[in-house]
């Protein structure tokens, strides 16, 4: 299953990069979910390197398009939770890559959410805890 979570963009306010939502909901997590928080981690598949190490990187197996975020804590029928965090600017776009992963983990029994911005995804693991 694949779920998306977008608030409504404020034009009148900063909007944080996603790194920086990224890192405050893994220390919100660590801070109010220790159980859940052992088995979050985070895909490192960024990077702004020189081309010879990018390169390195793919021959050990890093792809374009892997979330965010996993979790691989079963709840309410599902393996675990997979979250694509997307800056809540308004102009934020999924990738076709990142469209495969989705693809991929939801057929494998992850619920998958895109979420644009720190509530939206505090509001995706909270419900994804809730689950039976």
């Amino acid at each position: 299953m694949i779920k998306t979570y977008k608030g409504k963009y404020d034009k009148t306010k900063a909007c944080p990069y996603e790194d920086e939502d990224l890192i405050n909901f893994v220390l919100w997590v660590e801070r109010n979910h220790p159980i859940t928080f052992k088995a979050l981690f985070h895909v490192a598949n960024e990077s702004k390197s020189a081309p010879q190490y990018r390169a390195k990187l793919r021959q050990k197996g890093m792809k374009k398009g892997v979330p965010d975020l996993i979790i691989p804590h079963p709840k309410g029928g599902f393996s675990g939770l997979v979250i694509e965090l997307k800056r809540n600017s308004g102009g934020a776009r999924i990738s076709p890559e990142q469209k495969h992963f989705m693809g991929i983990f939801s057929n494998a029994n992850f619920l998958c959410c895109y979420t644009y911005g720190l509530e939206e995804i505090k509001k995706a693991f909270n419900e994804y805890l809730q689950l039976g």
